[in-house]
């Protein structure tokens, strides 16, 4: 490898935002490894351009769009646990972290949900603007994230 190139991922804190305020985020991202295989059950949906071991998603100019809250106190907390958003997603980048940095919790990225679902893959997205979606973190799935954060150390 060459000098300074990274070896290891980096770490980005999380939270629990209300509705309203993800919502008034200017700039959500979300990137991660897709399955690059054009055979497989899911080959209309690997990202144009796509490279195996490369990180893709939007770029920092690029927007991702929240919209269709659902399923209202699906944990005791009572918030909505999923939301669909515009990002560019496929199959593969399961667990992927949605983040901002416009948080008031510190400079770096903070993880609002992971990317959980695609419901349509390239034409048959039609008209849908948000066709792939998070579960997001609650407050319920953030006590849960600091307990085993304090267990297993990170």
């Amino acid at each position: 490898m060459s000098s300074g190139t990274r070896t290891t991922t980096g770490v980005m804190g999380f939270g629990h935002f209300t509705t309203t305020t993800i919502e008034g985020y200017e700039q959500i991202f979300m990137r991660g490894y897709p399955a690059c295989d054009a055979t497989g059950d899911w080959a209309n949906a690997v990202p144009a351009n796509c490279v195996d071991f490369a990180l893709y998603g939007h770029a920092n100019s690029e927007e991702c769009d929240v919209a269709q809250w659902a399923y209202a106190g699906c944990r005791a907390d009572g918030w909505y646990c999923t939301f669909d958003v515009s990002c560019d997603g496929s199959a593969g980048q399961s667990g992927s972290a949605f983040y901002t940095y416009e948080t008031s919790l510190g400079n770096g990225p903070v993880v609002l949900g992971v990317y959980s679902k695609s419901e349509c893959a390239g034409p048959a997205c039609g008209t849908n603007h948000f066709p792939n979606g998070a579960t997001r973190i609650t407050p319920d799935i953030a006590y849960m994230l600091s307990y085993w954060k304090s267990q297993w150390g990170g």
